[in-house]
């Protein structure tokens, strides 16, 4: 595999972008094998790629770069963002939404890898971790390290709409935060279209 130009690889992840921003890439129960046959054939996508790499180096490099980013794109923590004419509300909304009145975003404690952030009510400290069911596992380690340290935790599960977390996953998952001693709630967390639209690469 050759070293993609970087105005190749720019122009390519614009196009790639522009297709998820149309499937909704973030939505539960897209057929992602054929998803990615479709980028690829693309030709702003596939016949720019092929001079560099085969077909299935292409495909895996699509998975493991700007689809496996595309979730921190649409939180604005990944260099993909730019890419992206959508966004999710932020750590801002997530607070509001999950602990109410009188809670508030410390500002400087937003982290990645999970989603997290630090909210406070001008008493008392929270950890606040958010992601969607699919994201429960790694938001399930980061809250016992969290409970460990002694700080009390609020497991936030996203949804993309009103349709509730399916039943006997959201049992589990209460059962789990219960054996930690966090908090658990879910919120509906979309992403909007930006206003600015979706910057020139």
């Amino acid at each position: 595999m050759s070293r993609i130009p970087e105005t190749v690889r720019a122009s390519v992840i614009a196009a790639i972008y522009s297709h998820l921003d149309e499937m909704k890439w973030e939505s539960p129960g897209i057929d992602r094998n054929s998803a990615y046959s479709a980028l690829l054939d693309d030709p702003d996508i596939g016949e720019r790629l092929t001079p560099y790499m085969t077909l299935w180096q292409a495909r895996v490099w699509i998975k493991d770069g700007p689809a496996k980013e595309y979730s921190r794109a649409l939180e604005g923590r990944s260099p993909y963002a730019k890419y992206t004419s959508r966004t999710l509300p932020g750590p801002h909304a997530v607070v509001s939404a999950s602990c109410g009145d009188g809670w508030a975003l410390k500002e400087g404690t937003v982290v990645d890898k999970p989603m997290r952030c630090v909210a406070t009510n001008g008493t008392r400290s929270r950890t606040v971790m958010w992601g969607d069911e699919s994201k429960f596992s790694d938001l399930y380690q980061a809250a016992s390290r969290e409970r460990i340290a002694g700080n009390d935790v609020l497991l936030v599960i996203t949804r993309p709409g009103n349709a509730p977390v399916a039943q006997i996953a959201w049992n589990g998952a209460c059962d789990l935060a219960a054996l930690i001693g966090a908090g658990i709630t879910s919120i509906v967390y979309s992403p909007v279209m930006r206003t600015s639209g979706r910057p020139t690469p």
